[in-house]
């Protein structure tokens, strides 16, 4: 502080201020050596009264956010617990220093979500019957394969191309990137392919190993149980068709699943075919007549069960 006595005499006031300022002057000195924040200056004029330094700011404790990362998966083939990310979060937290602030965690998938997301089948997309089809990204499995296989065919017979040029085109309807890997690692060759040599060299590769067996496990297991018998039966030709259509050595003939339907029938049928002279010369010609007496016995036990539940009623009326 400048005293009144001081501020009478104004040679004594210049020599005290440069006094006041060599010593401001040091002290900025010693502040930058040590790498602390300069306080601010202020110049004090004759007759004014010179304010307190400002005090340095004690250093933040706060850590800088890091930049924004790229490492966000945009698609995972095959993904797996444990996966490292990086989460933005520009929509919680305001930007610092042009950054957007992120945290890095790692996230641990529930068994259940990965086993949905590598269960998720791939989809046959065709807009026109001329129009060539599409198979989207996900797991080829043996029924979308038939799809794709109907799919390869429609195209084939409607978009008045020439049977060595189909595969060029529906083979860039594959969108998953390991068939697309596999396309174009053999391209040339597969170019060259007729239609069903290349749906057979395809379902080589995509579908799952010993696929065929597991079909026809299920084929041979399969029961008719309390289902109609019509509804059954289709179920099983749809299986084997499936086997056929891929040229499997495991496709039945008519008379191994004729044996197979009738050897695990429900015991009522099986019962009034046995007290039936049912004669059929063709496999087609038995399905029709087996599905008339599985028509018939539903019908049968409708009625029973209608007398059953009206003498019920009687009895409980009583």
């Amino acid at each position: 502080m400048l005293s009144s006595a001081t501020l009478s005499n104004p040679t004594n006031t210049i020599e005290r201020l440069l006094t006041l300022v060599a010593e401001l002057e040091s002290r900025l000195a010693a502040l930058e050596s040590s790498h602390m924040p300069s306080p601010t200056i202020t110049t004090v004029a004759a007759g004014q009264t010179a304010s307190q330094p400002r005090q340095p700011k004690p250093p933040s404790t706060i850590k800088t956010p890091t930049a924004p990362t790229s490492r966000i998966p945009q698609y995972v083939a095959y993904p797996t617990s444990n996966a490292p990310l990086i989460i933005p979060l520009a929509w919680d937290l305001p930007s610092m220093d042009g950054h957007t602030p992120c945290f890095e965690c790692t996230l641990k998938l529930p068994d259940s979500l990965v086993v949905h997301v590598l269960e998720e089948t791939t989809e046959v997309k065709v807009s026109k019957l001329k129009d060539c089809p599409m198979l989207t990204l996900g797991r080829l499995d043996i029924k979308k394969f038939q799809e794709w296989s109907n799919a390869c065919h429609r195209y084939l017979k409607h978009s008045e191309k020439k049977p060595e040029e189909i595969v060029r085109f529906v083979a860039d309807g594959m969108l998953e990137p390991r068939f697309v890997k596999w396309y174009h690692a053999n391209q040339t060759r597969i170019d060259a392919l007729l239609l069903d040599k290349y749906l057979t060299e395809f379902a080589k590769y995509a579908l799952p190993r010993k696929w065929e067996h597991s079909v026809r496990n299920t084929l041979l297991s399969s029961k008719q149980g309390n289902k109609p018998f019509a509804n059954w039966q289709i179920e099983l030709e749809n299986l084997n068709t499936l086997l056929a259509n891929t040229k499997s050595t495991c496709c039945l003939s008519d008379a191994s699943i004729q044996a197979q339907l009738e050897a695990n029938m429900n015991l009522d049928l099986h019962a009034k075919l046995n007290n039936t002279n049912l004669i059929a010369t063709t496999f087609p010609d038995w399905i029709c007549k087996v599905t008339e007496l599985d028509e018939d016995l539903c019908e049968e036990n409708a009625r029973t069960q209608c007398l059953i539940d009206a003498n019920n009623a009687a009895h409980a009326a009583e």
